[in-house]
């Protein structure tokens, strides 16, 4: 379906995402007006190249001390999330990071796009998110945090980006930490992305339940509803609640999971829902 333009990327790439224009809005910018490859290096850069020449068209240098485990959407077609686990930091104290701790789980970087610019990087740390987090995504806009005894917590990023951010910081301009000891341009090799963020206590809880760490929790419908797996022992239960009052309106009917389509009986109706 797919192949790398020959001869454009002598890069080693540790993960990436192709994608077409989004369709919100007529594009703005370049790499709006063709199809694109997101890409983050082995060796910290996270590039935008054009999809057919692999020209570079947007480009910053986030870090040379982490390994990032995973690239991913925050918001389809507008943000994206760089995340790290604190194992794989390859030595410590450089350009804004702090040193690696028992206490910390891992480092994020959150990057809006179209143009590339940072929204916010931070560390998730053990002893403010609980001793059993186990993984954290961020999805429009709500930081979802995983714990090994399949609690799921729901935090408002935007209410961390306000009470949160301690240092300003854009891409390509010059920067000054720690009183002028460390100074460099944002996104530039020698100097790369610091943490903007400081998270000394948990942020307000929006929402929390309980589901399988294999299949997480969805939500959508109107009045809104959420889907999760309430009973990790059996995979196969799955109950849809309302999420006011979370009553249970529907639970997950016996099909061939072969079928791409989950039928569940309603409560109230006797027809399934898909």
């Amino acid at each position: 379906m797919y192949r790398l333009p020959v001869g454009r990327f002598k890069i080693d790439i540790n993960s990436m995402i192709l994608y077409n224009c989004h369709l919100r809005k007529p594009p703005t910018t370049i790499e709006e007006q063709r199809p694109c490859l997101l890409v983050q290096t082995t060796d910290g850069w996270l590039k935008i190249l054009d999809a057919c020449s692999g020209e570079c068209l947007r480009s910053a240098f986030v870090s040379s001390i982490i390994k990032f485990s995973s690239l991913d959407w925050a918001d389809y077609y507008h943000t994206i999330q760089l995340k790290s686990t604190v194992s794989q930091i390859r030595r410590s104290g450089s350009r804004g990071l702090p040193p690696p701790t028992s206490d910390r789980l891992m480092i994020m970087y959150i990057f809006k796009i179209h143009p590339l610019q940072l929204a916010g990087s931070f560390s998730l740390n053990r002893s403010v998110f609980g001793a059993k987090i186990r993984d954290a995504e961020l999805s429009e806009d709500v930081l979802v945090v995983s714990h090994s005894n399949n609690t799921f917590n729901f935090y408002s990023f935007r209410w961390m980006l306000k009470h949160c951010t301690v240092l300003e910081a854009s891409l390509g301009e010059w920067l000054e930490m720690d009183g002028g000891g460390r100074c460099g341009i944002v996104g530039e090799p020698g100097f790369g992305v610091p943490l903007t963020m400081n998270i000394k206590e948990c942020p307000p809880l929006l929402f929390t339940t309980q589901s399988s760490l294999g299949y997480g929790v969805q939500f959508g419908g109107s009045p809104a509803v959420f889907c999760h797996n309430s009973v990790p022992k059996f995979p196969d239960v799955f109950h849809i609640r309302a999420l006011s009052g979370r009553h249970l309106v529907g639970w997950r009917d016996t099909i061939s999971p072969n079928l791409h389509a989950i039928a569940f009986k309603c409560i109230d109706s006797s027809a399934p829902l898909l």
